[in-house]
């Protein structure tokens, strides 16, 4: 999977902003409008603090990471 970095963002996780880098994925042949994106926390150690796949009639699937386990 190729990716493009987009920049950094502060997501909002419900308890707080979080600064993360965003990418999305390129299209992996001609055609293709499945858009995949996801945000990158470094103070999570890189774990992923939002997920969005967008398909090609629109629809989302948009995941935000709200906390720590047990916390």
């Amino acid at each position: 999977m190729q990716v493009q970095y987009v920049g950094e963002e502060e997501i909002d996780t419900g308890r707080g902003l979080i600064r993360a880098k965003h990418f999305v994925r390129l299209q992996r042949h001609a055609g293709d409008r499945r858009r995949v994106e996801i945000w990158l926390a470094q103070a999570l150690g890189w774990m992923p603090v939002r997920l969005r796949q967008t398909e090609p009639d629109g629809t989302q699937i948009d995941l935000v990471y709200r906390s720590t386990e047990g916390q």
